[in-house]
Formats: C-alpha cells, structure tokens, sequence
C-alpha cells in the first residue's frame, strides 16, 4: 500500500534548552609558593591538605597553610571550594610594563547626554593636560567614546612658536621691500622677501601679508605683536626667525622673539578593555610608569560615578630577571582556572605586594597579607599604604607572634573559615568577628596598642578575650564580610543578566515586557541577597535617591532593596539602534553585623 509521510501533516521540533553561564565559586583559595614539586607544573587542585603533603612534604610553608584552611569547621569545602597550589616559576624574564587605570563598565547611555565633559589626565605623576568639550553624543558604541577620549588626547601635543614684542604698524607702513628669514621645524632657512605693508592699517593686514608668503608656518596678530606658529605639532615642532638681506630687514621690528618648541602630546592612550570598560595606559614603561584621572568641573566632570567612576590604577613595572612576582603568578594561573582568594606563602616585598593589590582590586578577587612585624600597622608602612589606596580587596592581617609563618597560619585559618558561605542558602553569610580559628593559638605578643594600631589600619587579628581565643574584624579598610558578600552580587548579577538574555529561545524585545524579563533576572539575585543574610530591610540613610523617591524608599524598607529601569520612552536612539537595554539602577540595603555593644545601667537607691 502507497503511503505518504506523517511530517506532511505533523511537523515536531525538539528544542534543547540553553546551557547559560555558571556561578563561580567563591570558596576557592590560591596558595602561591616558591616551593616546588615535580608532581605541579603550573597548578594543582586540592580537597585536602594531605594531597599538598604528598606534593610538597609535611614541613613545607604551603602544607603548613593547607592545614589550617581544611581544619576549620565549616571551611571552604561547605561550598565545594578547593585550593590551587601556585608553585612559582623560579626563573623568569618580564619585560618593562606601563602604567595604567582601568575603569568598571561605563554606561554608554550617559556619556551620549554629555557635550561638555572635561577631565584632568597625569602621567606619570608629573604631565598633566586638562581634556574640556569632550562632546559624546555622537558615541555609538564604548569603541568610539574611547575613540573620542583618545584623539582628544593626542590633541594635547602643541605647536612651536615664535613670539615678536610690541610692533609699529605705522613703522611697518612706510616698508615695502620687507624681508626675514624663517626656518619652520629645524628645516632649511628660507628668506621672505618683497613684503609691502604699504597698505597695512593694523596688526592683521601685515600678518596677511605675511601669511601670503610664508609656507609650513601661519602668522597672526597676539593683540600688540606677532606671532608664528608651526603648522605641526610634537617635540620638532618649532619656529626659528632670523635677519633677511635682500630688502629692509623687518625681524629689527620684531623686538626680542621668544620661542617655544612644541611639545609631544601627553603620552597616554584610551582604549576598549573586556568590552564595556575603558583604559587609560602611559606610553612609558618602568617603575615610574603611571596613569592618573581626576576631576575637572569646568564642564560635565567625568569622573563622576556615572561616567568613568574610580579607576583602578597599576604602577609600571621595570624589566625585571628572577623569581616570578606575585601579580604574575596570579595572571598567568587565572588565565588557566578560576580561583577567589590568593594567599602568598612566602615573604615579599612591600611594592611586591601593593603592586598584587592594586591589580586585585581590578578583579573580583581577594587578596591575604599577613605581617607578624611590630610596625606593620604604623602610618606610612604596609597596612597603612593598603589602606590609604582603599584597596578593600587586599584582607590584612596582623599577628605579632615571632615567626611569620605563625602569622601566614593564622590568616590561612581565617580565610579557610570565612570563604565558606553558600550564597544559595538561607542565612548562610556571616562575619568573622569573634569566631574561633582551629589550630591556632591567640597572639602572644598582642598588646592594647598593637590591637589599637591595627584597629586603626583594619588589620584582623586573633586575640584571647577572657580565655576566649576569637577573632577580630576591624573595618577601617572596610569588613572582610562586606568585600566577600559585593564579590558575590557583582558576579551574580553578571552572570543572572546574561543568562537571562541567553536563554531567550528568540529574543528578548525592547519592550516593557523585555525589560521587566530583565529585571525579574536581577531581582531574583536580591531576593537571594536577603535570604543569605547580605542584605535585610531597613531606612535608606543616604541623601541620593532614584527613580520614584516615594517607591524607592518604600521597596528598601520593605523588601531591601529597589531596582528602578529608565522608561523605554527616555531611552536615546542611538540605545535603541544598539539594541542596549535601558540603564538599570540598584539599590540594596546591607543587613551588616553587630561587632560590640555598649551600655549604660542607671541604678537607683
């Protein structure tokens, strides 16, 4: 019997669910060593302390951490973390790096309503140009307001000049067989010759006249003389006026000429980095290879939050032969695998270890520095620097005990009991404050000053209080809490908006019901923040509201936080033809910690 086939009046198709982005764990801890194994190469991945034993042996530095990080109860394999051993390269060769500031993510949105930005650019600690007029409206895309910033600063590069004193123009008038000599940008000297000013009545008709025989160089009336300017800009830029012979010499007019050779424009490019965030690199390399931006209100002030917000900044790096450095070990393994926390096993230069801070705190990351030296918390010496660059990514920890290696235990311990927080539970976040650290001892060399000092600079500490063996949780440079719990929400919300834009079988329209979608993605990373603990209700104590004050203020008290997407209707053209959402705005509520408490009991007879 014929048939024909069933597709005809059935059409089925399977569609597979995406795979979206994954959640980083945040439970993961490098130990970076200069010890060596033949069993690691690069890295290795550890769940307990006794794999780091086999490895490294039980008198090693890194075996010695490992321990203290899988005694703690709970620790990070609560939350399925592991630790990295970094064996660092004993032998390497880094070339001279530059100086840098990275920006967050910019909000393309804001800078298209900018016409008048201004910002102050230093390199170097010492070149400084002011960038004014910095018109954004015309910005498409975060590559061509880079674009924009950048040609703006190449634009600081100035044109050398040759500047007469007061000039006669009458003097001038009764000249017509005129003549100079000119030699523009160290060329050949050429002689002007057959300048009439017979005509002249004021400073412009004689630079005209000029102007009509000079080439590679402009003249133009200052108000009381002349002056010549290179039609080039940069450092062989220049203007150089001499005698003529063949007529009236008119350079005797001139007075004494100043000259001043041009300048190279402020060695510092603006460039696109990891999509959505801006650059600012020196041109330089070595140690003294810098990169500043700072404010400037003579229009639209750029580094507002809105706008490039704080930069991270990197110092250069001389060239430099020997043991790998820390920040290099760190981009080279992070290259290879994801890990949270990096705790140094061995001793290190102070510029060593603020260099590693200050590219830590361009990642989401934490950084661990133990000292046992008694000066470690004085101002000006390494936990005071830490602190003053409010690098709040860097956790340091004072332990005043005679060996270091007592010191790097103890911060190992505390980090091993601190990172282990499950953010998908219900009341899981915690603080450090007054916890219990297995295998250590308190700090025999603690004294109320040491404790004060620390306190001062936010170094942690673990102290006996009553024969209670506790830690301490100073937040001078913010709570360690703090940093861990905004790690978490700054990846959850990457991770929740991208995932909601690919999951879409379709698309996701730029529509209300495209944003709501949106929003729904991040509200549920809030909702997580409440139940873990983060964050709680409460009265919104700052003076910067968004969105409907009334509905801010009501979202924040009852639920903890607020999200407030701009309308649709006030999004530019250019956003829509981008197809960008709206920009988003949040608000959370920490729900904190209690650390002390203070009373006053008032007794009556």
């Amino acid at each position: 019997m014929a048939e024909i086939n069933i597709n005809n009046i059935i059409q089925i198709s399977i569609s597979a669910p995406a795979i979206g982005a994954k959640q980083v764990n945040l439970s993961t801890i490098a130990l970076i060593t200069d010890e060596q194994s033949d069993n690691v190469i690069d890295y290795a991945i550890y769940k307990t302390a006794t794999g780091i034993a086999n490895d490294f042996g039980v008198d090693s530095k890194i075996y010695k951490q490992a321990v203290a990080i899988f005694s703690q109860a709970p620790n990070i394999l609560t939350n399925n973390g592991y630790v990295v051993a970094v064996p660092m390269l004993p032998s390497v060769t880094i070339d001279a790096t530059a100086g840098y500031g990275l920006t967050n993510d910019i909000n393309l949105q804001n800078f298209r309503e900018v016409t008048d930005g201004s910002v102050t650019i230093t390199q170097n600690g010492s070149n400084t140009v002011d960038l004014i007029d910095l018109n954004f409206t015309a910005c498409k895309t975060t590559e061509a307001v880079a674009a924009l910033i950048n040609n703006a600063l190449q634009d600081t590069a100035t044109a050398g000049t040759a500047t007469t004193e007061a000039i006669s123009v009458e003097t001038l008038a009764l000249i017509s067989d005129g003549c100079f000599t000119i030699a523009v940008d160290g060329g050949t000297a050429t002689e002007i010759t057959d300048l009439d000013f017979s005509s002249a009545v004021d400073l412009d008709d004689v630079a005209a006249v000029i102007n009509a025989k000079i080439t590679g160089a402009t003249c133009a009336s200052n108000g009381t003389g002349l002056t010549f300017r290179s039609n080039t800009k940069g450092e062989d830029s220049s203007v150089e006026i001499t005698a003529g012979t063949t007529g009236t010499d008119i350079s005797t007019e001139f007075g004494t000429i100043t000259e001043t050779q041009g300048e190279a424009a402020i060695g510092v490019t603006c460039e696109v980095y990891d999509l959505n965030q801006l650059k600012f690199t020196s041109t330089t390399t070595g140690n003294a290879s810098s990169v500043l931006v700072s404010s400037n209100t003579t229009g639209t002030d750029l580094t507002a939050d809105v706008y490039l917000g704080t930069l991270a900044y990197i110092q250069g790096q001389a060239a430099y032969t020997g043991r790998e450095r820390l920040m290099d070990a760190i981009i080279r393994t992070r290259a290879q695998l994801y890990y949270h926390c990096v705790i140094p096993c061995l001793t290190l230069g102070d510029d060593e270890i603020i260099a590693a801070s200050n590219y830590i705190e361009t990642e989401t990351m934490m950084l661990t520095i133990a000292d046992n030296d008694l000066t470690c918390c004085d101002d000006g010496n390494l936990f005071s620097r830490i602190k003053n660059k409010s690098n709040h990514k860097t956790r340091c920890f004072a332990y005043f005990s005679d060996d270091i290696q007592d010191a790097r235990n103890m911060a190992s311990a505390y980090m091993g009991r601190g990172l282990c927080v499950n953010f998908e539970g219900s009341g899981t976040t915690l603080s450090m404050q007054l916890k219990a650290l297995t295998t250590i001892e308190p700090d025999p060399n603690i004294t109320e000053t040491l404790f004060q000092k620390a306190k001062k600079v936010g170094a942690d500490l673990y102290c006996s209080i009553y024969g209670v063996n506790s830690a301490i949780s100073n937040g001078a440079n913010e709570f360690f809490d703090n940093v861990y719990n905004d790690n978490w929400l700054y990846v959850a919300l990457q991770v929740a908006g991208f995932n909601a834009l690919r999951y879409a079988n379709t698309k996701i329209p730029q529509t209300n019901i495209g944003v709501d979608a949106l929003v729904t993605a991040y509200k549920q990373v809030l909702e997580q923040g409440v139940r873990n603990g983060a964050f709680a209700p409460g009265e919104w104590t700052l003076t910067f509201p968004f969105g409907d004050p009334e509905l801010f203020a009501q979202n924040v008290r009852t639920f903890g936080y607020y999200v407030y997407p701009e309308p649709l209707a006030a999004q530019s053209q250019q956003s829509r033809d981008s197809r960008e959402a709206p920009f988003i705005s949040m608000a959370v509520k920490r729900a904190g910690a209690m650390h002390t408490s203070a009373v006053v009991v008032y007794i009556n007879n």
